[in-house]
């Protein structure tokens, strides 16, 4: 319907163009002057432009439409990240070196609990990793005059029960509490620690220090 509109007031237009046109001619070949004409049809032009009050193209629509599904489509897909984790150790009793600590575990600290074992086995670690000490576990362990259940004959009599294992595992996946404590001994003795070491701190029957 808006269509039929536009076409006809085009068609009115054209024919007001056709007949000023024809009335301008005319006056020419009479010789009647022509400029009242010209300016009558000048205004009628603009006016009739004015008033037009038409819709949007279609095209322009569909145009809106398409741009606004795109912007939909290529809409940022939302980002989860993922904490990464190591995974966990569980001990190997075939293993020498968890052996012998999980022995000098139980020979040091068998009345201990779990922490108290752990403790154990990471001042062995701890010496191995400390330059002023061996740099491996058979040899921390067995360096003369370091453990007194070497000494006594205690540490070969003895086999880990399942808490050293626990204590075991624990440290295996990250548990250190130990504040790279090299040296324990009883909290009751250890003169020597007393005077020449540093003093980190007493856990159940046992002082920790380092150099």
């Amino acid at each position: 319907m808006e269509r039929i509109k536009r076409f006809a007031a085009c068609s009115i237009v054209t024919g007001l163009l056709i007949a000023s046109t024809v009335t301008v001619k005319a006056k020419t070949d009479f010789g009647i002057p022509i400029a009242g004409a010209s300016e009558a049809l000048a205004e009628a032009f603009a006016e009739s432009i004015a008033q037009k009050d038409l819709p949007p193209d279609d095209s322009e629509l569909e145009t809106e439409t398409e741009t606004e599904e795109v912007i939909t489509e290529t809409e940022e897909p939302e980002i989860i990240y993922v904490e990464d984790s190591e995974p966990y150790i569980y001990p190997d009793r075939t293993d020498s070196d968890q052996r012998m600590m999980a022995r000098m575990a139980m020979a040091e600290a068998e009345g201990e609990s779990t922490d108290g074992k752990a403790l154990v086995i990471r001042v062995i670690l701890n010496r191995v990793a400390s330059e002023e000490f061996p740099s491996t576990v058979g040899e921390v362990i067995y360096q003369q005059g370091q453990f007194e259940p070497i000494t006594n004959g205690r540490y070969s009599a003895v086999e880990p029960n399942e808490d050293c294992w626990k204590a075991m595992e624990m440290v295996l996946n990250g548990w250190d509490q130990s504040n790279g404590a090299t040296y324990f001994t009883r909290y009751d003795s250890g003169e020597w620690h007393k005077a020449n070491l540093q003093h980190l701190f007493t856990y159940q029957h046992h002082s920790f220090y380092k150099d």
